[in-house]
């Protein structure tokens, strides 16, 4: 069993569960070898999976401009929030981060072969045991808001968004999708909840509780878990185009990957507007969405 990290005050841990890949570069004789780890460490517009527990039942969306003022100038890159196997760190330049095209936050940590660690690490990515990256992160103060959603058995979900993220100290490939604190959410929850109790009260709008949003149906469900789950595998296959640009020159393969650039940038783009639709009005696809709803269609079975 995996043993979570007693976090200091305040700090948070998420889990994408997009699970990092190996960079390979070309060897003597046709080989490939090792060249990096790369991972995504923050998704940001998308709901994450349910989080907390009985009583206290959350999703969490990071706002692309969370980290507009985010330090991360000082992070490790480990495994399993363990600071015992380090794999790099920003400081050095073992560890480098890059705002995505959502705003979030990807890493690359450049193999060293000679590292035990990394050897490691790299077995258990190439075997499949690792199931994610996670990342460990304050919320600046007033960071956040929380909404309420009612659940068809009639309870409450509720909807925090994440607007300032204050520091980020680690990213890591991790081995279990258990990394996902809410002790520190539930506190922001609920002095958010008393501070707007108490200014309803001063305003003399305290009447009663906020209107639930109607609860989403069984086919806005699985439209919503389909997208959540192609946002971040699209942004991964831009990821890797981008980086390979910078060093491939088969003409073939640079088009290849610029036109992954080019297509599945604009797909997240529609992905990301169908999401936020489910928000509101549901947003009918358009006759020139056609080809991405085929591969949507195609990636649902």
């Amino acid at each position: 069993m995996i043993k979570l990290p007693q976090l200091p005050e305040g700090r948070e841990m998420r889990l994408v569960g997009t699970a990092p890949t190996i960079e390979y570069r070309a060897a003597d004789g046709g080989a490939q070898e090792p060249e990096a780890f790369v991972g995504q460490a923050i998704v940001c517009g998308v709901r994450s999976n349910v989080l907390g527990g009985p009583g206290f039942r959350f999703v969490e969306i990071i706002d692309p401009h969370a980290l507009d003022e985010a330090d991360y100038s000082n992070v490790e890159g480990v495994f399993n929030h363990n600071s015992d196997v380090l794999l790099g760190h920003t400081r050095s330049g073992t560890l480098v981060l890059t705002r995505t095209q959502d705003g979030g936050l990807s890493y690359r940590i450049p193999y060293d072969p000679l590292d035990p660690d990394h050897v490691r690490v790299m077995r258990k990515i190439t075997r499949g045991d690792v199931v994610g990256s996670s990342f460990m992160f304050t919320c600046a103060s007033g960071g956040s808001e929380w909404d309420n959603e009612q659940t068809p058995d009639g309870g409450d979900l509720y909807v925090r968004t994440v607007s300032k993220i204050a520091t980020v100290y680690d990213v890591c490939p991790v081995t279990s999708p258990a990394y996902s604190d809410a002790t520190a959410a539930k506190r922001s929850h609920d002095a958010f909840q008393q501070e707007h109790e108490a200014d309803a009260r001063m305003k003399g709008m305290g009447k009663g509780k906020k209107k639930a949003k109607r609860a989403l149906t069984d086919a806005e469900k699985a439209e919503r878990k389909l997208l959540e789950d192609m946002i971040p595998h699209h942004e991964m296959a831009v990821e890797m185009a981008t980086t390979a640009l910078e060093k491939v020159e088969n003409e073939d393969i640079r088009t290849f990957c610029q036109a992954i650039i080019d297509n599945q940038g604009a797909e997240i783009e529609k992905m990301k507007e169908w999401l936020a639709a489910l928000d509101g009005e549901r947003a009918a696809p358009t006759p020139h969405d056609d080809m991405l709803a085929r591969e949507l269609e195609l990636a649902a079975y």
